[in-house]
């Protein structure tokens, strides 16, 4: 689940297909043009190393990286 300000986008982690990361965003592909962009500095609860295992150990994918 995403959430930005008062909304909300539910994704499994299933419908991923493809994980990407640079030096300040995530993105998680939801077909190979649509992603959700994640700013690493949004991030407030637990660590940006958390998000990525947890993430990693759901869809058995690896970020890639620029």
């Amino acid at each position: 689940m995403f959430t930005q300000q008062n909304s909300v986008t539910e994704t499994k982690c299933a419908g991923l297909v493809r994980l990407f990361e640079d030096a300040e965003r995530f993105y998680l592909f939801i077909s190979p043009q649509t992603a959700h962009i994640l700013p690493k500095r949004d991030f407030k609860a637990g660590s940006i190393d958390d998000f990525q295992t947890f993430v990693a150990n759901v869809t058995g994918m690896r970020f890639e990286k620029s």
